[in-house]
């Protein structure tokens, strides 16, 4: 199969968001975002490109409702990636720009 993709599907099993408690306190991005963003990368790969949009988008509105700056970034740098990758936005648009009032 795919062993990347593997690794990240165990870890999105393990950890259920509602459940978590302060996971940034543990670990510099929100694992679960980290989980979500490099599978899509992996689904995408695999073209099956619906199913690795909705991994990105759903990795942003977690990074987004968590509201911790680094995990927003992470999600954002990978979403700006993935549109680059997927073609699904010349220039990466709104993340793009998202992303570097965040590091401004």
């Amino acid at each position: 199969m795919n062993p990347p993709l593997d690794h990240f599907e165990r870890l999105l099993a393990l950890r259920v968001p509602a459940d978590d408690g302060d996971p940034i306190g543990t670990h510099a991005y929100d694992p679960y975002v980290v989980a979500l963003s490099f599978s899509s990368h992996s689904l995408l790969q695999l073209g099956q490109f619906g199913e690795a949009q909705q991994r990105i988008r759903a990795a942003l509105a977690r990074a987004r409702e968590l509201a911790h700056p680094a995990t927003v970034a992470f999600a954002l740098w990978r979403a700006c990636i993935f549109a680059s990758i997927g073609r699904t936005n010349p220039g990466t648009g709104e993340e793009a720009r998202e992303f570097c009032a965040i590091a401004a």
